[in-house]
C-alpha cells in the first residue's frame, strides 16, 4: 500500500514537472514552481529527485517508457514488415501529437541543454535506432527490402526522417485526422525516395 502511494506521489511530481518545464523551459523552471503545481512541499520533491536535472531526466525516462509501450509493444510483429513500420509511424505520430508540449520544450531547449543531457538523450535515441534496425533486418530477411542494405544506416535514415516529421507535427500543429496519411507518405518517401520509377 505504501509503495502505491509513493509511486502515485512520484508520478504526480513528474506530471507537474512536465507542465512547468513545458511552460517555462528547463532553465527558467524552478523546483518551487514544480512543487506548487504538484501540491507538495519543495522538500518532498527533493525526497524523490536529487536535483532539477534528475527530475528532468526522470520525466523523459517515463515518457520514453510510455512511448515504447504505446508504439512498439502496441505494434507486435506481423506478416508484412512494411505494414508494421507504417503502423509504428502512425502510433508514433499520434503519441507525439499527445505530447506536443514536451516535444516543443525539447525543440526550443535543444541548444541550451547541457552536453551531459544531450549525450543522455542520444543514448535513448540509439536504443530506438537499434529497434528500427532489427525491424529493417527482418524485412530484408523476408525479401521486402534489399538483402545488401546497411540496416544500421537505414535505421538512422528512417529515424531522422521520422524525427523531422515529428517536429513538423509539433510546430505546425498538424491535426490528428491527417496523421495516418502523413505516416504513409513519410514511409513511402523513405522506401521509394524521390526518383521516378523506370
Amino acid at each position: 500500500m505504501r509503495l502505491g502511494k509513493t509511486e502515485e506521489k512520484r508520478d504526480s511530481i513528474l506530471q507537474a514537472a512536465a507542465k512547468v518545464f513545458s511552460k517555462k523551459g528547463f532553465y527558467q523552471a524552478r523546483i518551487e514552481d514544480i512543487s506548487r503545481e504538484a501540491g507538495v512541499g519543495k522538500g518532498t520533491v527533493y525526497e524523490y529527485f536529487s536535483s532539477k536535472e534528475a527530475l528532468f531526466k526522470n520525466m523523459l525516462v517515463d515518457l520514453n517508457r510510455e512511448h515504447f509501450e504505446t508504439v512498439y509493444e502496441g505494434c507486435p510483429p506481423m506478416g508484412s514488415v512494411v505494414r508494421r513500420l507504417e503502423k509504428i509511424l502512425v502510433l508514433h505520430f499520434k503519441f507525439i501529437e499527445n505530447q506536443r508540449d514536451v516535444g516543443r520544450l525539447l525543440i526550443e531547449s535543444h541548444f541550451s541543454l547541457g552536453k551531459e543531457i544531450h549525450l543522455w538523450l542520444w543514448e535513448l535515441q540509439l536504443e530506438k535506432i537499434k529497434d528500427l534496425a532489427k525491424i529493417i533486418d527482418a524485412g530484408a530477411a523476408q525479401g521486402e527490402f534489399r538483402r545488401d542494405v546497411d540496416v544500421y544506416l537505414a535505421a538512422h535514415i528512417v529515424f531522422g526522417a521520422v524525427a523531422a516529421v515529428s517536429g513538423m507535427i509539433i510546430m505546425e500543429e498538424i491535426p490528428s485526422g491527417k496523421l495516418e496519411n502523413l505516416a504513409r507518405n513519410t514511409l513511402a518517401l523513405v522506401l521509394r525516395g524521390l526518383k521516378v520509377d523506370t
